[in-house]
C-alpha cells in the first residue's frame, strides 16, 4: 500500500484542500480524504512509522470546515492515520 499526498485546487478562486489517497500495490484507490477549510490548506510531509501507521504533516490558513482554530498566518496539523 502506497499513501500519496496532494493539492487539490477548486474554481477560479484559490482554494487548496490537502487531499491524500492510499492506493494498493497495483495502484486501485482503497480511500481517499481531503482536509480543510475555505481557505488553503496542504500536506507538507508523510512519515511511515515502524508500525506502518502514517503520520501526515500539513499547514492551514483556514478557520472552518476541518480546521477549527486558526492562530494567524499558517498553521501547523498533524493526522494519523492508522
Amino acid at each position: 500500500q502506497q499513501l500519496n499526498c496532494l493539492h487539490q485546487h477548486f474554481s477560479k478562486a484559490i482554494q487548496v484542500d490537502a487531499w491524500a489517497v492510499l492506493v494498493n500495490g497495483s495502484g486501485n484507490l482503497l480511500w481517499s480524504k481531503t482536509i480543510g477549510g475555505t481557505k488553503e490548506d496542504a500536506f507538507t510531509d508523510v512519515i511511515v512509522l515502524k508500525n506502518k501507521k502514517k503520520v501526515l504533516i500539513g499547514n492551514s490558513k483556514s478557520n472552518d470546515g476541518d480546521i477549527k482554530s486558526q492562530h494567524g498566518g499558517y498553521n501547523g496539523f498533524l493526522l494519523l492515520f492508522e
